[in-house]
């Protein structure tokens, strides 16, 4: 599972957010092994008064066109027959492996004792020290080291999803 967010954050433009050429790096990793879906809601969606969505980020367009193989949540999504929440958690449950951004998505994703890789670059976590005091990886009851791993510089989050892939290859005989 992908999370991604493209909002405005403090007021300001949006910081702790996956790019078009990062989720394109990403899926290029992922894809090949993995059946991907991404999330990423949009604050109209959301109810609330947030701080407001960008509409200018064309990720689901791109991913539609270059990734068909790829599932956006929204495509899963009937808002008159099921709760978005348990939809979140069911996808969530079942995944092998998360790349989330800083943000209530790194949380979900950092509930299931599987990797998740978090791009963070400003929030209350870096400051109050959720990730490197390892109450985040605490959640799932793993060992926060070696499961949830968080990178300031998009290049290095690919990096390191490279770097995991590439072990696993190994593990699975690949």
């Amino acid at each position: 599972v992908v999370f991604n967010k493209y909002t405005l954050e403090w007021g300001n433009t949006p910081v702790n957010y996956l790019d078009i050429e990062s989720l394109r790096s990403l899926l290029n990793i992922l894809s090949p092994v993995y059946q991907v879906v991404y999330v990423r809601l949009e604050s109209k969606k959301l109810g609330d008064s947030g701080e407001g969505d960008l509409q200018d980020f064309k990720d689901k367009d791109v991913i539609r066109q270059e990734y068909p193989s790829t599932i956006l949540i929204d495509d899963l999504y009937n808002e008159a027959t099921m709760d978005y929440n348990l939809l979140l958690f069911g996808v969530a449950s079942q995944a092998d492996l998360f790349v989330s951004v800083q943000g209530g998505n790194c949380v979900i994703a950092s509930l299931w004792g599987k990797p998740n890789f978090i791009y963070a670059v400003k929030g209350g976590e870096l400051r109050t020290g959720a990730f490197k005091n390892g109450w985040m990886g605490q959640l799932s009851g793993v060992d926060h080291e070696s499961f949830v791993t968080v990178y300031g510089k998009r290049e290095e989050l690919i990096q390191g999803v490279q770097e995991w892939m590439d072990g696993a290859a190994l593990w699975r005989g690949s």
